[in-house]
């Protein structure tokens, strides 16, 4: 139990909140910002909320585990009113439940692995060009843009509308990735009561599908950001408003994956006590109702064009995406010491800097991030983890 508690993805996403604020408090010479404060609560918080909720899954499968094992066993403490199921049918069951409830593999290469590869580089960027850009990452500030004295402030999180817009785009794209949550949003829209067994019924199947494109459109805008800041500042990309416009977006991002990964773990409890200890009613029910749950979730239920158009855009919006993060992190490198128009009036100026070294550093980020997501998806392709 405590090994499957370790490696969950909400565990990693708790430790490393924990971490990089302390980070950040330890580098602080004038105080953090209450954005950070902010920003890793609402990551530490649901990760929290989701740990406590896949704990309670895993006690509850060691008990049922125990009963299982001494069927005779009738203890008063017992809290458990075993599923007249056979063990194998409520196991097949709670396959496709964990199935359903998973991201695809095409969302964690194509969506996941480049928006935390994103996080990563721009808090690099944040970090390392504090003294050349004389920026101060305790204030989420990038320092002087395109490293002008005096010039305008490169700062992430201000009190302006742009500021926080970023930041919902990319909570709601990776809190779209999440299929429970897709379901919640859907029975919303579709004004049907949040009770066990017209939850987990009928929802539909466009809707649902919809829903869940809406994740990679909006992946577009580190894209845009990208095209922008390139444009029109080619040789002084590392100096641009990449960084701060970025960083609200991609902590937007990790903010919707501690919250996707919260309802997910309350779903996956839910489903595995009624599993477990009425497993027949579910079935029945789910079949019945054509479930979101019984059909796996996403595009299983399509038929026709329509999920094949989608999926070939969603494919296409990733790759974007991965084409993106690549390219940022190589602008890094290259316009480290990059001045506006061509020039070497600018704070992070040197002559003769080979930049083979930022070039690599800044490369190697996305390239593992990316690599080791789709190792990973091909491992579980080979043993049935996805159907």
């Amino acid at each position: 139990m405590i090994f499957s508690l370790l490696s969950g993805a909400d565990t990693s996403i708790f430790l490393g909140s924990i971490v990089f604020l302390l980070v950040f408090v330890i580098g602080a010479e004038n105080g953090v910002s209450s954005a950070i404060f902010a920003l890793h609560t609402l990551i530490f918080v649901p990760s929290l909320i989701s740990l406590i909720w896949r704990w309670r899954t895993c006690r509850y499968d060691v008990l049922f585990g125990d009963w299982a094992e001494d069927v005779g066993s009738r203890s008063t403490k017992q809290p458990l009113n075993p599923s007249s199921l056979s063990l194998e049918n409520q196991q097949v069951l709670l396959n496709r439940v964990e199935t359903a409830l998973s991201t695809s593999p095409m969302t964690n290469v194509l969506v996941m692995a480049p928006s935390i590869a994103l996080f990563y580089i721009l808090l690099v960027r944040l970090f390392v060009g504090q003294d050349i850009f004389a920026g101060d990452p305790s204030q989420l500030d990038y320092g002087w843009k395109f490293g002008i004295v005096n010039g305008e402030d490169n700062i992430a999180f201000v009190p302006e509308f742009n500021s926080y817009g970023h930041w919902i785009q990319g909570v709601l794209s990776a809190a779209f990735a999440f299929p429970s949550l897709n379901a919640t949003v859907c029975q919303f829209l579709m004004c049907r009561a949040f009770r066990k067994a017209s939850f987990y019924g009928p929802t539909s199947s466009g809707l649902f599908r919809t829903v869940h494109f809406a994740s990679w459109v909006l992946t577009i805008y580190p894209a845009y950001n990208l095209v922008k800041r390139f444009y029109r500042y080619s040789e002084a990309f590392a100096g641009s408003s990449f960084g701060n416009n970025g960083l609200e977006w991609a902590y937007g991002f990790m903010n919707g994956i501690a919250v996707g990964q919260m309802v997910t773990s309350i779903h996956r409890h839910t489903l595995f006590v009624w599993i477990r200890t009425d497993g027949q009613t579910f079935e029945a029910l789910s079949r019945e109702r054509d479930s979101w749950v019984v059909r796996g979730g996403g595009c299983t239920a399509f038929s026709g064009g329509f999920c094949v158009c989608l999926g070939i855009l969603e494919a296409m919006l990733g790759l974007l995406l991965v084409f993106s993060v690549l390219s940022a992190a190589a602008l890094f490198g290259l316009t480290w010491h990059g001045c506006l128009g061509g020039g070497n009036d600018c704070l992070n100026y040197e002559a003769d800097v080979d930049t083979r070294t930022l070039l690599f550093g800044f490369c190697i980020i996305p390239t593992v991030i990316i690599c080791y997501a789709a190792l990973q998806e091909c491992w579980r392709l080979k043993n049935g983890q996805h159907i």
